[in-house]
C-alpha cells in the first residue's frame, strides 16, 4: 500500500471515530437536558467540604512544588506575528514550502511542522508524524457541520493539547490552488493575529506560482 493510501485509511478511521464520539456527546447532552427539565428528578447533592479540600489540596501541592524547585521557566513567547522572510523566486514550490515551514518553526519554537493538502497528503513535513497529519485532515472534515452551524470562518484554526508541554495546532488556508493545512506541534497555542500572519505569508506562495503557470 502506498503512503497516500495508508494515510487515507487512517483519516477515514479517525473520521468514523470522531463521528461516533460526536453522536455519543449529542445523546449525553439530550439526556442531561431531559434530567434538568424533569421536575421528578431530585436536586443534586450539595458539594461537601471534602470536595473543595481536594481541589485546594491539589493547587497547594502544585504551589509547594513550584516553590521548592524555584521559579519555573516559561517557554519563550512567540512574537505577535510571523516575521517576514524572503524565498528565492527561482526555488521550486516544494523548496518554498520547506523554507516556509522552517521559518514558522523558528518563529514559534515548534518541535514539528507539516503542510498537507485537503486529502491529508503531506507536501512538507518537519518531524510531523503520519498520525498527526491524518488527524488534522479528519478534524477538518468533522468540523464542516460545526462551522456551518456556528457560521464560523471556513478556514479556521484549532489547537489540541497533547500533554502538558505540547499542543497540536492546525491552521487551514484556502488558496487559489486548493485548501491546505499547516500543522504545528509547539509549547503553546498561537493567537489569532499570529495565525492570520501565517496565512498572509503562505497564500502568496501559491498565488504567485499560479500566476506564473502558462
Amino acid at each position: 500500500m502506498t503512503i497516500g493510501g495508508r494515510l487515507r485509511g487512517r483519516v477515514d478511521r479517525v473520521v468514523l471515530a470522531l463521528v461516533d464520539l460526536t453522536e455519543r456527546a449529542h445523546r449525553a447532552a439530550l439526556e442531561l437536558q431531559a434530567r434538568l427539565v424533569s421536575a421528578d428528578d431530585p436536586p443534586p447533592p450539595p458539594a461537601t467540604d471534602d470536595e473543595f479540600d481536594l481541589s485546594f489540596a491539589d493547587l497547594t501541592a502544585a504551589d509547594a512544588s513550584s516553590e521548592e524547585g524555584g521559579p519555573q521557566a516559561e517557554p519563550p513567547a512567540a512574537p505577535g506575528v510571523l516575521p517576514p522572510f524572503e524565498i528565492p523566486r527561482t526555488a521550486s514550490l516544494e523548496q518554498q514550502m520547506q523554507r516556509f515551514a522552517d521559518s514558522v518553526m523558528g518563529a514559534t519554537g515548534s518541535y514539528a511542522a507539516f503542510i498537507a493538502d485537503m486529502q491529508g497528503l503531506p507536501i512538507v513535513s518537519r518531524n510531523g508524524s503520519e498520525d498527526q497529519i491524518a488527524l488534522t485532515a479528519a478534524i477538518d472534515r468533522a468540523m464542516v457541520p460545526i462551522r456551518e452551524s456556528l457560521r464560523a470562518d471556513a478556514q479556521g484554526s484549532i489547537a489540541l493539547e497533547i500533554d502538558r508541554h505540547n499542543v497540536l495546532q492546525a491552521i487551514w488556508v484556502n488558496t487559489p490552488m486548493g485548501r491546505f493545512a499547516i500543522g504545528l506541534v509547539l509549547p503553546q497555542s498561537l493567537g489569532g493575529e499570529f495565525v492570520e500572519s501565517i496565512r498572509a505569508q503562505f497564500i502568496p506562495l501559491l498565488t504567485e506560482r499560479q500566476g506564473a503557470s502558462p
